[in-house]
């Protein structure tokens, strides 16, 4: 099983509005801003990482194990900043950032904040932290720290991260660097998310922060939830600076489609700039449309396959993933049990790496012989129904793949259509209960289904073969053919593309260079196709 690093959903965020001497959220190289320094000298250094589909995630990140590799490592990692002008600060001056372990099960990275006037780790070391903290388990959540560097006023600074003494836990993450004069009273709108975007009752999330120097112990908001405004007073708080104040709102009944989501603070303060907050989403269907062609140019319509009445197997997968490769042949074993993709239930071979083209899905040849499922293409698109499934659904909290679902057919409203199994990784065996699911789906019945296919019925001899394998077969119309012969384990060793053919057909492969063993034939058609099995002797 294979994981993928993933974004969230939703998030609207706004940022601190008052007199800001040094801001960093990370949406631009770190070279931008910061000089970094490899202090232990193992080559591993404060980074943006990616998630697996190639995406910069926008956070400084250092690490403390090589997952790539699978050892510890043992940083001293230092991220420094450019240099900061205080020389017209007065006031209250705050350093704050936001931290967060990446893995929750190995959340012990521990860091240094260090602040002075000179940019040098000797010196940083010499003058001591200004912070140190190991930042343990947050439940995912981001912990917000901040420092008084008003000391500071009048000069110039630096600020420097430091993650080091700590092994074999994973990554540290930092975020939201910012240094700014603090108001006497602001409360602001932190964010705003959703907890899914899915269609039912759901739960709006409102964070305020208090970026102020006085307490908050009150506050009134409003939010709009595509048109429909609720209300809250906010009482009994103490909000210190940097304190952060979650507040749930519930929406009931909500409905599929693009929706508009607003929320403003209603008390006044004295910073009106970042008191309201706003953005769009959308809602999905727990079943949504996927259209798309497959590798092999064929256009598949998901709704039209569950309205006649076929269920579906969707196989999240990338070309890289080992586990992908040996879930294939029992896929293509179980869907071709079921009528080869023109029975009660078809697959879909949907990758999530960014580099899948069509070439290279058609190049994989992991059916062991068996039905060869349609394979689509990477896009952003499928992207979108993988996160959908894995969160949404809440089934692959992981972020692994291979991920399979079943899904059992509603005809009558194929966007609500039954996720009946599902999958996260792959074992010997597993698709038994897939039959299990399918045999027990009412719905999933071919009878009204409009598809055609023809079996190609062919001769393949002298079986056992030493030097030629010839195959005869005839077809009635013309239709585009190919041969090909494949190993034990899925991959073709022999391929003949004939073109456009029709009638008697009549062809010879060679098979001398092939070493002894079982081996499948397989003929395919654009109307369908057929295997035999037959052995080299050598």
């Amino acid at each position: 099983m294979n994981k993928l690093l993933l974004g969230a959903s939703l998030l609207f965020a706004t940022g601190l509005s008052a007199q800001t001497y040094f801001e960093d959220d990370f949406s631009s190289p770190l070279s931008n801003n910061w000089t970094l320094i490899d202090g232990d000298e193992d080559n591993n250094n404060w980074l943006r990482p990616q998630t697996q589909q190639g995406a910069t995630v926008e956070m400084a990140t250092s690490k403390s194990y090589d997952n790539a590799n699978g050892t510890p490592l043992t940083p001293d990692n230092w991220m420094i900043s450019e240099v900061i002008d205080l020389s017209s600060a007065v006031g209250v001056t705050m350093l704050s950032w936001i931290a967060r372990a990446q893995d929750q099960s190995f959340p012990d990275e521990k860091y240094s904040v260090y602040v002075g006037t000179a940019s040098d780790t000797t010196s940083f070391i010499a003058n001591g932290a200004n912070f140190t903290d190991v930042v343990g388990y947050t439940g995912d959540d981001w912990s917000a720290e901040s420092i008084d560097v008003s000391g500071f006023n009048g000069q110039t600074i630096y600020v420097a991260f430091r993650h080091h003494d700590v092994t074999d836990q994973f990554w540290l993450n930092i975020d939201d660097v910012k240094v700014a004069k603090v108001p006497d009273n602001d409360l602001s709108l932190n964010g705003l998310s959703l907890d899914k975007t899915i269609i039912g009752d759901r739960t709006v999330t409102v964070e305020v922060k208090n970026t102020g120097v006085n307490t908050v112990n009150s506050f009134d908001v409003s939010l709009d939830f595509d048109g429909d405004v609720y209300t809250e007073n906010v009482t009994g708080l103490n909000l210190n600076f940097g304190d952060v104040h979650s507040l749930n709102i519930n929406i009931t009944g909500v409905t599929a489609g693009v929706k508009t989501i607003s929320a403003e603070l209603t008390t006044s303060d004295d910073v009106a700039t970042n008191n309201s907050i706003s953005g769009s989403l959308e809602i999905l269907n727990p079943i949504p449309q996927y259209i798309a062609t497959d590798s092999e140019g064929n256009s598949f319509n998901l709704h039209d396959r569950l309205s006649n009445g076929q269920a579906i197997v969707l196989d999240f997968m990338a070309s890289w993933c080992n586990p992908c490769l040996q879930s294939t042949p029992a896929l293509s074993e179980f869907i071709e049990n079921n009528g080869s993709g023109q029975g009660d239930v078809e697959a879909l071979a949907i990758t999530v790496e960014q580099t899948d083209d069509a070439s290279v899905l058609n190049g994989l040849n992991w059916n062991g012989g068996f039905y060869e499922y349609p394979k689509f293409p990477y896009s952003a698109t499928n992207v979108q129904h993988y996160s959908h499934y894995a969160s949404n659904h809440e089934l692959n909290a992981g972020g692994s793949i291979p991920f399979f679902l079943l899904i059992c057919p509603d005809v009558q409203n194929p966007e609500l259509s039954t996720i009946v199994k599902s999958d996260e990784g792959y074992s010997n065996g597993m698709f038994n209960a897939y039959q299990t699911a399918l045999d027990q789906c009412p719905t999933a019945t071919m009878d009204v289904v409009e598809m055609t296919a023809q079996e190609v019925d062919f001769k393949a001899y002298p079986n056992p073969a030493n030097n030629v394998v010839n195959i005869d077969f005839e077809l009635n119309t013309q239709e585009e053919t190919t041969i090909s012969i494949i190993n034990t384990v899925g991959q073709t060793v022999v391929v003949n593309n004939l073109g456009s053919v029709t009638g008697v057909q009549s062809i010879q492969l060679n098979v001398a260079d092939l070493e002894a063993g079982m081996y499948i034939v397989k003929v395919k058609t654009s109307n369908g196709e057929q295997t035999k099995r037959i052995s080299v002797a050598k």
